[in-house]
């Protein structure tokens, strides 16, 4: 079984502002491939009506990003918005107007393939790679966390920059 390292928290924002969604998607998959990552995996989509007229859309991104056949390093966003339709008449079109709210989180993945864990049989091999990884793997591991927390930090930049540029008074 693969092994988690969180970088920190969990970074939350929650802003109210008018967006168009397929932007906004498209937005959201350049800040991943920005980053490097090769793509992102949706986990699940959700969109009901609620009963005052309003529609929620829940959904979660996965990305990762391959760093050697035994680590991966991950970012995860949650995004919830609670959103009704508007038409601007500047732009033209309909868009969405209302609250949105992300959660963004990273960890380092380790023994993806489970080739160090229990499936084995041996649980002294994960014993042995865990001293390996925190005596003697330190100085990559420690690079690999900062490069992910820079990751995670420039993609929180632009997710504000966004709502900032979308921000609804």
């Amino acid at each position: 079984m693969a092994v988690k390292d969180y970088t920190g928290p969990p970074a939350r924002l929650k802003q109210f502002m008018i967006f168009d969604f397929s932007e906004f998607y498209a937005m959201l998959t350049r800040i991943i491939k920005d980053r490097g990552f090769s793509g992102y995996i949706e986990n699940f989509h959700t969109e009901f009506n609620n009963p005052d007229g309003t529609k929620t859309t829940v959904f979660s991104w996965g990305a990762a990003k391959k760093v050697e056949p035994y680590t991966r390093l991950c970012i995860d966003f949650d995004v919830k918005a609670v959103t009704k339709d508007t038409f601007l008449e500047s732009e033209g079109k309909t868009m969405a107007e209302g609250t949105i709210e992300f959660t963004i989180s990273s960890y380092m993945m380790r023994d993806v393939e489970d080739e160090w864990g229990f499936r084995n049989g041996n649980p002294t091999r994960r014993f042995l790679r865990d001293l390996y990884d925190k005596f003697l793997n330190v100085d990559r591991v420690g690079s690999d966390i900062k490069r992910l927390k820079a990751d995670t930090d420039a993609a929180v930049a632009d997710l504000k920059a966004y709502m900032k540029l979308h921000k609804s008074e």
